[in-house]
């Protein structure tokens, strides 16, 4: 199974599912702390994928639910995401192989959410 985070995906999706698909996955799904449940549905369908909103990453009760729900252990997911401290802090705590990739546009996000991108981007570039 590999979990995925929108905003990744809404920008580079034709190029990201031609790659995962050729890859074999048993199971992909987008998780999102979105909380319009219509927003996230509509990327999942646009994605042809079953997604969850308002996932309170990174907080592990949904994830640890969704692990559940579909009877996969953590050691046989990737958790995709462009946020350390949510996305990536969540696949630590339940110790899932993660892969952080880097946020494609900050271009039309929130001042808060940019500024956690350069707060997130100076502290990867001091490792």
């Amino acid at each position: 199974m590999i979990l995925i985070t929108p905003l990744f995906l809404i920008r580079k999706k034709k190029y990201l599912f031609n790659s995962i698909g050729n890859l074999d996955f048993e199971s992909i799904s987008l998780i999102s702390n979105n909380s319009s449940v219509e927003r996230v549905q509509k990327v999942a369908k646009q994605l042809k994928l079953p997604a969850v909103a308002f996932a309170c990453k990174p907080f592990p009760f949904t994830m640890n639910r969704i692990l559940k729900d579909k009877n996969i252990k953590p050691e046989e997911c990737v958790f995709v995401g462009d946020q350390v401290f949510t996305d990536i802090l969540l696949a630590n705590f339940l110790n899932i192989n993660s892969i952080f990739v880097e946020p494609l546009d900050t271009s039309h996000v929130s001042f808060l959410r940019l500024m956690q991108y350069r707060f997130q981007e100076t502290l990867l570039n001091k490792l």
